[in-house]
């Protein structure tokens, strides 16, 4: 047996017994973990080995691991406990409620309310100290993490909040005797099962790191994110506990089974009043009715969101993921959310929240009332099973490293930013915001709203003047407030690395720089000009950005483009554009890349067949050599977060590539980012590198076979910066992949291929459009606003009309 060190151990291994030394140390060990600070190893609980003892290693391991297990299980036991104790409470809590002496239900929401002040406070702090020893306080106010602080706060909202709300029926007995107020103490009882709840999922997101002397720089002393292992996802030291995942799915059958309580309770209270509760107005009946849903909805998300989380804490899994995990999987994950839909339906239809469904008949079966609540809650029940079971059946894929390294995605962000990054990217969502608001107020205010749009519209359609699209004629310098921008550089924190051969750009010269890849959004290539880190590397150089048509035709959406000084991504913009801001800034992949592109791979698709921008590139530079005005350069630039920032919800591909061709636009676009929030990008460092510079040679001309050289070596130059600064960006093992496939030219070999293609000659590679002019971005809007108004109109013409109003359209006629 090793060798103890400490007082209390040579006690106890000279002390008479019978058991083993194995055994006496693992016993001393564990009580030491229990109630000594942490002191030596991890695992030894301040007890310290010597390690030139022989056979110390064994017993050192098992000595460890043994502690380890005990110490999860009195984690796990006090847990349980606590939670039991407040569910008896609650139920307490919901008994006093059919209690009429005062006296008695004094008696009962005391010892209720004590239980549950001795329970939160229990599992706050003996769970805490047990699992994190002396790095946990009981009072450690915004510390632990974003999510722990979020979690305890909503857990102490609710302890509150059930602490006072058993005591309104008691104040208002005092206060005014002639008043009734029911259902409260049951609304503390559940208020105190949530908060409960919230108190058992907040502790193991407590990070012990912010305070960890291991994860403070020697040089500044602040504390740093520890390095994410390689094949882990981040937040995998928080779900890494297997010994977790039984007890936290067995906390939500029990709160399935408590909705069934409720129902059940809920349904004698309308079998004693008569009548389902949104009729006969039973508020008792009504609350334990809501209650229950409340439980029911929990229980289920809850055990596929943050159960699968921990089940499958290395892989892929995330809360929306549709079609994959498996055979099996899929089909239980697809009952079980059907029968979680028709659960929750099932409950707003009894509790009056939801529209009857006449159309499809249920009402015929199972009355106008519905169905009652205790059924509902089985369905509930069967559902959560199901989804547990379902976790257990997923078949995640391989592991792969991520790029997303912090714990927390949005970290301590202020508001102002965060609301400035959502709005940029969402001015769609505004639009629609403000159409939703438009007809909210057309049926009460439709005269005043008719006005306003009629004015609007007529303000709006001169924006359209002169081609914006292609002229950029609305740039405004005012656009690129530089605090705006830093806000956007702050919170993706940009980060800039370049060639040597790219320090020293000629500002004269014409600049074309090629950003890859698009990504759901080329999120960074809207703003990355326009910060004090472009302004620093390439001083007197700032590109206009070329973007899709399709931003020019989105109100709000084009006005921040042109505004930004934007143009649309066709020849008359190109060369408007680099004929203005003599440089330009574009996206070769397009909406090709859209389509392929994903967070999470290790491989990133790099669309090869899109040419015109080296055709045109080439055409430019012999009409500058011809003025005389200097050569224009090629540049490539890659961002090796662009993937990671947003993730479109999965469509099939072939309706999405038919999309893209057809209406020159992907409309199954529905992208989400941090925490699912339709177009919130996702919080990852945005690092990008920047490629040699290309002297294009000019060719008024240009062949096929000139193009293709050209852009052979331009994507070999996107090749050597991608790996020349991948490991400053954490993509050691990333790799980009051409589609079609292309072989790329070096340097040399151009050069010596370039006489032999140049003395060849050739034509165009295809015949260039005729610009399609203003009429089309004129003719869609124009669409928009009349369908809208003539809508509005007969809104506003229909509420003042005596016959509409007595007997309908019909009565006109």
């Amino acid at each position: 047996m090793a060798r103890q060190r400490g007082g209390g151990a040579r006690r106890a291994a000279n002390a008479p017994t019978k058991q083993s030394p194995e055994i006496a140390a693992h016993g001393l060990v564990e009580l030491l973990s229990m109630v000594l600070p942490e002191g030596g190893g991890e695992g030894a609980g301040g007890v310290v080995f010597d390690e030139d003892c022989a056979g110390g290693n064994s017993t050192l391991n098992e000595t460890t691991h043994a502690v380890d297990g005990n110490r999860q299980r009195a984690f796990e036991t006090v847990l349980a406990s606590g939670f039991t104790a407040v569910l008896c409470s609650s139920v307490l809590l919901g008994v006093s409620e059919a209690v009429t002496a005062a006296e008695l239900k004094g008696y009962i929401v005391a010892v209720s309310t004590c239980v549950t002040i001795f329970s939160f406070f229990a599992t706050h702090m003996f769970a805490g100290k047990i699992k994190y020893r002396s790095q946990f306080q009981l009072w450690q106010p915004f510390r632990g993490g974003v999510r722990f602080v979020v979690l305890q706060a909503t857990a102490w909202v609710f302890f509150s909040v059930s602490l006072l709300l058993p005591l309104g029926p008691l104040l208002a007995a005092v206060l005014y005797p002639q008043t009734a107020v029911v259902g409260l103490s049951l609304c503390g009882g559940v208020a105190a099962l949530l908060g409960h709840i919230a108190m058992m999922c907040s502790l193991p997101f407590f990070s012990k790191n912010e305070s960890d002397a291991q994860h403070r720089s020697p040089n500044d002393g602040k504390p740093h994110p520890p390095k994410l292992e390689k094949g882990k996802r981040s937040g995998s030291h928080v779900f890494g506990d297997h010994g977790w995942w039984s007890p936290f799915i067995a906390i939500q059958v029990i709160v399935s089974f408590a909705s069934l309580m409720l129902s059940m309770m809920a349904d004698a209270a309308e079998a004693r009043h008569g009548g389902h509760p949104a009729v006969s107005h039973d508020d008792l009946a009504w609350l334990m009715g809501l209650f229950a849903m409340v439980c029911a909805i929990l229980s289920t998300t809850l055990t596929h969101g943050i159960g699968g989380r921990w089940m499958h804490y290395h892989t892929t899994w995330c809360f929306y993921q549709p079609g994959e995990g498996g055979q099996h999987f899929v089909r239980l994950q697809a009952t079980s959310w059907t029968l979680f839909a028709a659960s929750v339906y099932a409950f707003g239809w009894r509790l009056g929240l939801l529209p009857v469904p006449t159309t499809v008949g249920l009402d015929h079966v199972f009355g106008v009332d519905g169905p009652p609540f205790s059924p509902t809650a089985v369905v509930g029940i069967v559902a959560q099973l199901l989804n547990a079971i379902s976790i257990s059946r997923f078949e995640s894929p391989q592991p792969i490293p991520r790029l997303v390294t912090d714990e927390n995605p949005l970290g301590t962000q202020p508001l102002l930013r965060m609301f400035w990054v959502y709005t940029v990217f969402n001015m769609d969502k505004a639009l629609c915001s403000v159409l939703l608001a438009t007809w909210g107020l057309a049926p009460h205010l439709p005269a005043i709203v008719v006005v306003i749009w009629t004015i609007v519209w007529m303000a709006y359609l001169p924006t359209y003047r002169g081609s914006p699209s292609r002229t950029g004629c609305r740039t405004r310098p005012i656009a690129s407030c530089n605090w705006l921008i830093e806000h956007l550089s702050s919170y993706f924190r940009f980060e800039m690395h370049r060639v040597p051969e790219c320090k020293h750009l000629n500002p004269t010269d014409k600049h074309i720089f090629g950003f890859h890849p698009h990504g759901i959004l080329p999120v960074t290539s809207t703003w990355s000009t326009w910060t004090a880190e472009w302004r620093n590397a390439f001083p007197g150089i700032r590109p206009a950005l070329l973007v899709s048509s399709v931003i020019h035709f989105v109100p709000l959406l084009r006005d921040l483009a042109q505004l930004m000084g934007s143009f649309e991504v066709s020849r008359s913009g190109f060369e408007s554009a680099l004929k203005k801001s003599g440089s330009v800034i574009l996206v070769p992949g397009g909406q090709a890349e859209m389509v392929s592109a994903r967070s999470g791979g290790t491989e990133t698709v790099i669309h090869t067949g899109h040419k015109g921008f080296v055709r045109l590139a080439m055409q430019s530079a012999a009409q500058s050599a011809d003025e005389g005005t200097g050569k224009v350069v090629l540049i490539p630039i890659y961002s090796y977060a662009e993937t990671e920032m947003l993730d479109n919800v999965q469509m099939p591909v072939a309706v999405q590539q038919w999309s893209i061709k057809t209406l020159r636009a992907n409309v199954l676009f529905l992208p989400y980012g941090t925490y699912y929030a339709p177009g919130f990008p996702r919080r990852v460092p945005a690092t990008v590198a920047v490629g040699r510079p290309i002297t294009v040679p000019p060719v008024a001309t240009p062949s096929r076979d000139q193009v293709d050289a050209l852009h052979r070596l331009y994507m070999h130059e996107l090749v050597v910066a991608f790996d020349t600064f991948k490991s400053n960006a954490g993509r050691d093992a990333h790799r980009l992949v051409f589609h079609p496939p292309l072989e790329t030219l070096s340097s040399d070999a151009f050069a010596s291929l370039w006489p032999t293609l140049r003395s060849c000659g050739g034509s165009f590679l295809r015949r260039d459009k005729k610009p399609e002019g203003n009429h089309l971005e004129i003719g869609v809007v124009s669409i928009f606003f009349i369908t809208n108004y003539i809508a509005l109109v007969l809104v506003a013409i229909a509420l003042h009309t005596p016959c509409v109003d007595e007997g309908g359209w019909g009565a006109c006629h």
